[in-house]
This record gives C-alpha cells, structure tokens and sequence, in this order.
C-alpha cells in the first residue's frame, strides 16, 4: 500500500536520489516501499536489482499518461510524491473509480428517470481516444454529463440520470460521438469524479496543524469523527510491546540456560581444583589473584563460545531479514547491537562462574582442604 502525498509538502533534503518532481507527470517514491519490493525479489525478472534501476521507470495509472519516477526520498514513510494537479486523478483512478453505474429514461419526460442500462464515469479532461461533442456543451459544473449520441433519443438535454453522486444525480448536458460505438462511459468535469470518489469512501483521514480545531469543526458540520494520532500511536506502542515482550521472554530463557550451564562447568572445573586453590591459601596467594585465575578461564571459554555464536546468528538473523520485509522492521542487526550482545554475555557469564569461587574463598584454607564434597 502506498500512500499518495503532494510534492509541495517534500523537503529536498529528503530525496536521497534522482531529483525532486518538477513535472506534473514525474513522482518521486519512499525508499521505504522499494525496500520492500526488492526484499520480495518481485523486479529481478525486470532488471530491478537495486534503488538507482526505479529512476526513470513508468507507473501505469488506467485511464492515465505514464508517471515517471524521478527521486526517492527517505521519509520513513510508504509514500508517493506526484504534482497537486495529478493527485485526485491518480487517487480516483487507481482505485477504480470508473465502476460501472446506471443511468436510465422514462417515456414521460416529465416523469423521473429509472436505471435500466449501465456505464462508467470518467474524467473529460483524460478522455482517451477521440470525442467529439455534437450536441450541449462540455461539462462545466458539477453533476453535469454528456452521454453518448445513440442514448439522445432516450435521454434528453436537461434530464437527470442515475444513480446519485454526492445526493445528486447527473444532469444531461450533450451528446458526444465516439471512434467506439458502443463506447457508454458518461464523462463529467475533475470536480465530479472528486465527489464520486469521496462519496465511495467509507472513512477518511485529515491531517492539521490543530487536531482539536479540525475536530471541533467537523462535529459541529454533523460529520461524526474522531482524533486517531492517539489511538494509532497507543494501538502501535501496544503491538510493538508485544513483540518486545515476547522477544525478551525467548531471550530470558536462553540466556538463563546458557548461565546454569556455565555455573556448572565452572563449578565441575573449581571443585576438581580445590586441593590446589586450598594448598595456595595455605602457602599464602591472595584471594584476588584466586579471582584473576578463574576470571581469565571464564573469559577464554566466553569468547571462544560467544563470539562464533554471536556471528552465526547474525548471519542467520542477516538472511532472515531478507528474505521478507516483516523481520526487517522486528530485527535491527548492527555492530554495535553484535558488542552490547557480547558484553551481556561477558558480565553474566563473570557472575554464574565467579559464584562458586565466591562462596568458597569465605572459608579458610584450612576448612577449603577439609572439604569432603570432590
């Protein structure tokens, strides 16, 4: 999903590459969706292999001349950049706004038409092909269409057709001839196809300075709404928690393990050696250089077992991130991340081993050599 946003909100410093769009039918587009779409291997089929390949490419709107994509911006957003002129074309035809609706006659031309065929509705001023208006004029205001010639006899200048666009239905303004004889599209002005489009959404979202005001005006218009930066932001933190929470369980866990074990090990490798630590207290070593003995074992065992691992997921962590846009915005693999990951391993593994030492270097040589628990 990309979200379309005027050029005019663009700040330069955010295009990355390319240029910032200067033509009506250039656009620029978010690093963010590329991401994505070369994650998902879906342009190497095409020769889309990397950020500079989009530069220059087309996008294909219906109905629409071919966009070209001349920047990509870094707004950590899923975003299109196109002209203001273009954008409510781009808007109502990407979504299909030229379904199909109804218009109809009545043998009374005073009576109210009913639906009895159907067509689709599209912008004069992007008319493909060649038209010609025989009769009437073109669509001026709003609400206003001309239909093909083959339907006047049916359906005259001044008549209404529906079905409603906006609580109005389409008032009959000419007839147009067409390269396509059955051509039965209705074409209305810019200012109707943006009513037909706002009318078929079911919500939408406005963005202001003042969220308050913004509110305040539309409740007082009878427009039910409500403020969503606080919801979306709540909704957000709240997923992301999950996901941290869970993440953290998963972690607790191994690490847990991994200290029982290292205890153990040390623990196995001190009590083989206490007629050793207990003949040096009793010929006088100090309990510090006791500590240093062991503190260097549990820094050769932490950095041959930690470090390989440590690169292993990274990697595997690495592969995993690209092979789908999900894991990207999970995991955030760094070298910093690879050292802080290290060092919490180091000060745990210092204090599961050192415990055993600890608890044993409070007792006297004498007590250390009597021990029965080898």
């Amino acid at each position: 999903t990309v979200s379309v946003v005027l050029t005019s909100v663009l700040d330069p410093e955010q295009v990355v590459l390319g240029a910032v769009p200067v033509n009506s039918h250039d656009v620029a587009i978010d690093k963010l969706v590329l991401d994505k779409f070369l994650k998902e291997d879906l342009g190497k089929t095409i020769g889309l292999d990397s950020m500079e390949d989009f530069i220059g490419r087309r996008i294909t709107v219906p109905n629409l001349d071919d966009y070209t994509i001349v920047g990509i911006t870094d707004t950590e957003s899923p975003s299109m950049f196109v002209d203001q002129g273009q954008a409510m074309y781009i808007l109502s035809n990407a979504s299909d706004v030229s379904d199909e609706i109804s218009f109809g006659y009545a043998e009374d031309e005073n009576e109210e038409v009913d639906a009895v065929s159907s067509g689709t509705i599209m912008d004069i001023d992007i008319a493909k092909g060649d038209i010609k208006i025989e009769n009437g004029h073109k669509p001026e205001k709003a609400y206003e269409v001309i239909i093909n010639e083959i339907n006047k006899d049916d359906v005259k200048i001044g008549k209404e057709i529906g079905p409603e666009i906006g609580g109005h239905k389409l008032t009959v303004v000419g007839y147009y001839t067409s390269n396509y004889a059955d051509d039965d599209t209705y074409y209305v002005n810019s200012e109707t196809v943006r009513l037909y489009y706002i009318g078929k959404q079911k919500n939408f979202s406005a963005y202001a300075t003042d969220v308050n005001l913004l509110k305040a005006i539309l409740d007082e218009s009878g427009v039910p709404s409500s403020v969503n930066d606080i919801r979306d932001r709540n909704k957000y933190i709240n997923s992301q928690k999950d996901v941290v929470i869970s993440a953290l369980i998963v972690a607790a866990i191994i690490m847990l393990i991994s200290l029982i074990e290292m205890y153990l090990m040390l623990r196995s490798s001190f009590l083989s050696r206490i007629q050793e630590v207990g003949t040096l207290r009793a010929i006088g070593l100090k309990k510090g250089d006791i500590y240093k003995m062991f503190i260097g074992e549990i820094l050769v065992i932490t950095f041959i077992t930690a470090i390989p691992g440590i690169l292993l997921m990274h990697f595997a962590l690495a592969k995993l991130v690209n092979l789908t846009y999900y894991f990207d915005s999970v995991y955030m693999l760094t070298p910093q991340i690879g050292l802080i990951t290290f060092a919490i391993i180091l000060v745990f593994n210092l204090i599961a081993g050192l415990i055993p030492v600890f608890t044993t270097m409070r007792k006297t040589p004498a007590q250390i050599l009597a021990r029965t628990d080898i």
